[in-house]
């Protein structure tokens, strides 16, 4: 485990104190959302049973998929360029 040193203005620490704000729970809040990208973690089984899903539904599907040929990017940068 390791500590991190904080310096407050001493106005900012009397007004977290008067709120009875447990600041070492809020900043370990803080730090924790720092690092988390909003989506839940998998385990390395479930992605490689979802990327298998993918890969059979393309495999298997009637859809048609094209290839993303030279109109395609042409058009694509059209469309940015007329933002």
């Amino acid at each position: 485990m390791h500590t991190i040193q904080l310096e407050l203005n001493d106005d900012l620490y009397e007004n977290i104190v008067e709120k009875d704000i447990n600041i070492q729970d809020k900043f370990k809040e803080f730090l924790s959302t720092l690092t988390d990208d909003g989506y839940p973690s998998i385990s390395f089984n479930e992605a490689q049973k979802r990327v298998k899903n993918a890969v059979d539904d393309y495999k298997n599907s009637s859809d048609e998929y094209l290839p993303l040929n030279d109109d395609y990017w042409n058009n694509l940068e059209n469309r940015i360029n007329n933002l």
